[in-house]
Parts: structure tokens; sequence; C-alpha cells
């Protein structure tokens, strides 16, 4: 019976408790939709990249570090702190082992991986009066929204632009904008030695 009693009275403890509970005064509204604040800098120079063994120099933004600096190869990261993102640069001497064109069908190879995750690839060839090249700019949800091929008689350039974040890139277009410039300017920098 005693049993029975309490029984009774957690029922109607848990329902006074659950009816007062519901009769709040807050608000439970779906959180608006939104996009992560992203301050691009506005003010800013560039510095120069210069390597003893690679032969070439170009500027790059100064909000940007270079991060890996290999000294006895030329291979190069220079991070971007601020976006958590990298260019990652590579040089190969196309007059000892492999020419331009094996070199330019494993970076075409590396750049169509992305197929899977890309909604379009497209091409740009472009010329300065250092040698030509390709910029790749790939959309969609992709890590590498843009990849430059660049070339002379004597060697190869690489260099990728990398996103570390799981953000879409719908979010990050602005940043994508203005990598897509800054990547333009260091190739127009760009001074073999």
């Amino acid at each position: 019976m005693n049993k029975l009693i309490l029984l009774g009275l957690a029922v109607v403890l848990a329902c006074v408790l659950g009816f007062s509970a519901c009769n709040s005064s807050a608000s439970i509204d779906a959180r608006p939709w939104g996009f992560p604040r992203l301050d691009l800098p506005k003010n800013y120079g560039y510095k120069t990249f210069e390597n003893k063994t690679c032969p070439f120099t170009f500027q790059y933004p100064d909000f940007g570090n270079v991060t890996r600096d290999q000294g006895d190869s030329c291979w190069a990261d220079i991070s971007f702190p601020v976006f958590d993102a990298k260019w990652h640069i590579s040089h190969h001497d196309i007059t000892q082992k492999k020419d331009r064109q094996s070199h330019y069908e494993d970076f075409r190879k590396l750049v169509y991986k992305h197929v899977k995750k890309a909604s379009t690839i497209a091409d740009y060839p472009f010329e300065t009066p250092q040698g030509k090249g390709i910029r790749y700019e790939l959309y969609g949800n992709v890590g590498a929204p843009v990849e430059i091929f660049f070339y002379n008689d004597k060697y190869t350039m690489t260099t990728d632009f990398y996103l570390n974040t799981a953000l879409k890139n719908d979010s990050l277009d602005p940043v994508i904008q203005m990598m897509k410039v800054e990547m333009d300017k260091m190739i127009q920098s760009f001074k073999w030695k």
C-alpha cells in the first residue's frame, strides 16, 4: 500500500514539474542561417620569396609566412594563418631527368584526382615574359581550388593553393577570390634567376 501511495505521489510530482516546465516564457526558435565571418586583410604589402637552391623569385602577400623551406631542394610552403591556407610550391629541372610534358602530365593527373568533388575544372593558359603556364580553377567543395603549372625551357614550377578547413567553399569564396588575385600577382612578379 505504501508503495502505491509513493508511486502515485511520484506520478503527480512528475506531471506538475512537466507542466510547469512547458509554461516557460523562453522562445524556442530555429537558429538563423548564417556564414562564418571572414575578415580579409585590407592594407598589406608584399615580401619576396628567395631561396639559395630555387632558380626563381616572386612576391607574395606579407600576411603569409614561409613555413617549409628545404635548403637542399626547391620545395616550399607559404602559410596564410589568417585563412588556414597555404601555397605549396615545387620546382623541377627539366634539363636533367624528365621532360616538361612528363611533368605536366603528372601535374594534370593530380589536378584531375579532384574530379570526384569538383563540379567544374577550368583551365586558363597564360603567358608572361618569363614563360608560359596554365592555371586550373576547381569549383565545388575541393581542398585545392587553384593550381598553377608554369615553365620555361629549363624549369617547371607548380603552385597549389590548399585550404585546411571543413567549411564549404561557398562560404570561403571571398578568400578563394582574393587568393586567385594574389596568385596572379605572384606569376606577374615571377623572375627566373
